[in-house]
């Protein structure tokens, strides 16, 4: 009896993965039931580029922004005030760190 039950405990030891490796590795199995996934989960390489530069970043932020707040129902806010306008006429012309998309704050 026990050389039986040995006997049935490797086959099955030695069946299943073989048996989960031959189903599951198919490529027509993985293009019926993984590829339709993929593709939603992970977009196509030409659909998502991301941006490069600190303005690019800004604008995706605030459209993001721009967005929730649509979908709450809220009015989209103006764009914030930039830091040169409440700084003097005369004075503008220190604060070249402070221009474009170079500023420090």
């Amino acid at each position: 009896m026990g050389a039986n039950l040995e006997v049935f405990k490797f086959a099955t030891y030695l069946f299943i993965p073989l048996f989960a490796m031959l189903h599951f590795g198919d490529p027509d199995w993985y293009e019926h039931h993984v590829q339709p996934f993929k593709d939603r989960f992970y977009p196509r390489e030409d659909t998502n580029k991301p941006p490069h530069t600190a303005s690019e970043v800004q604008a995706e932020l605030q459209r993001y922004k721009d967005e929730r707040l649509v979908k709450a129902g809220l009015k989209p806010e103006p764009a914030p005030i930039s830091v040169l306008t409440s700084v003097p006429e005369e004075r503008r012309g220190q604060f070249g760190w402070a221009q474009g998309d170079q500023r420090l704050v």
